[in-house]
């Protein structure tokens, strides 16, 4: 984006996308903290911000940057929002399918969960023989 944009531009999307990239974050955490595993936020920042980067291209690129056309915020058809949109929806379909193939491949190899036993016990004392927290 940052070669068909100004850079006035390209520091507003920027400020903008990691305003939405933490609020999202913020939201998951407060509503949805038991029933997702996602302590690094990679899908609040990367997706969500990737998503969000992807609709702002469509909206702000120029010819005057070197862009091939304009943006819909610049006299653009909505043509380029809609193969952004299509693109985004592809690769998410792809993420989604090879991310999953790889989770229930590698379960099979070492289970990625631990039991309720397990958890009940504690993990440092089942791996480690101690207890970290005594």
């Amino acid at each position: 984006m940052a070669a068909y944009v100004s850079v006035s531009t390209s520091f507003v999307v920027g400020i903008a996308g990691g305003a939405i990239c933490y609020a999202f974050s913020h939201l998951i955490h407060v509503t949805l903290k038991d029933r997702i595993d996602d302590a690094l936020d990679v899908f609040a920042v990367h997706g969500v911000g990737g998503i969000f980067g992807t609709a702002l291209t469509a909206l702000f690129v120029q010819e005057a940057y070197g862009s091939p056309v304009n943006g819909l915020l610049f006299g653009g058809s909505a043509d380029v929002l809609i193969g952004n949109c299509v693109a985004v929806a592809v690769c998410a379909i792809f993420a989604f399918v090879a991310t999953y193939a790889i989770i229930f491949v590698a379960d099979k190899i070492v289970p990625g969960r631990l039991s309720e036993r397990e958890i009940e016990e504690g993990q440092d004392l089942l791996e480690h023989h101690e207890d970290a927290y005594s």
